[in-house]
């Protein structure tokens, strides 16, 4: 007999994970104010488009985020993503936390398998029609929420836009001889800042959240490192490596 898992249930891991999506009522509430900086659309619909014209994306994230205790300190733990995408519909991660335990996996373009090496366990999600409707589907009808799936979006910004409320350019920012553009959005739900590199192409380099919403405004940051845009991949990469042993699961009711 199958029983149920659920792979990121806590805010803090689903904070880890990506921007929380949020309903038509939100929509409209943030399209009655909207104020965006023009510099900081066409710097966030150049990093959206950059991404959108490759056909594989590899990086390596590496991120902190605050788990909030029941006392209310907030705690930083820490994860490291790395992550495979070949549009349109391939995707293979592995996410690696502080506590040494890992979670995997695999979209192969009809079905997403995620598991949990250590446990011996996996579940698999039927998720045709490409990246983008698999990630729609899984978050919001599995409840599971995969690395940084905002960067992964097919138009990152067409994602964001119906959620702003307002966005600002806030300069020119220079680390080790790289210059990034820094932007600022308010968005219904969480506040956001992100460092797009103007040095070589419009990549984002570190992404900073802020869940205004949840208790104790916990924060996440990922920077972004080995980032390859174009390059080629092995496509044994997004083969479910499942033993023949594990138990195979299924995916928590709603």
């Amino acid at each position: 007999m199958t029983r149920t898992i659920r792979f990121f249930g806590s805010l803090a891991l689903a904070a880890s994970i990506g921007l929380i999506a949020v309903g038509a009522k939100a929509q409209d509430e943030a399209a009655e104010g909207t104020l965006i900086d023009p510099a900081a659309e066409e710097r966030l619909r150049a990093m959206s488009d950059y991404l959108a014209d490759a056909d594989t994306l590899q990086f390596v994230a590496v991120s902190f985020f605050d788990e909030v205790q029941e006392t209310g300190i907030q705690i930083k733990r820490f994860i490291v993503h790395d992550v495979s995408l070949a549009r349109p519909d391939r995707l293979a991660f592995t996410t690696t936390f502080d506590d040494g335990s890992v979670r995997q996996g695999w979209y192969d373009g009809a079905t997403l398998t995620v598991a949990v090496p250590e446990d011996g366990r996996y579940v698999e999600i039927p998720a045709g029609d490409g990246i983008d409707a698999m990630l729609d589907t899984v978050q919001e009808d599995d409840d599971l929420s995969l690395p940084l799936a905002d960067i992964l979006y097919s138009d990152f910004y067409a994602a964001q836009e119906p959620y702003i409320l307002s966005a600002a350019h806030l300069g020119e920012r220079t680390i080790q001889d790289i210059t990034f553009d820094h932007i600022s959005v308010e968005s219904v739900g969480n506040d956001w800042q992100v460092w797009i590199e103007t040095t070589v192409a419009p990549i984002p380099r570190r992404l900073v959240m802020q869940f205004v919403e949840a208790e104790g405004q916990p924060e996440y940051m990922a920077t972004f490192h080995r980032w390859a845009v174009g390059d080629p991949v092995d496509w044994d990469t997004f083969i479910a490596a499942i033993p023949d042993d594990w138990e195979r699961m299924e995916p928590s009711p709603q």
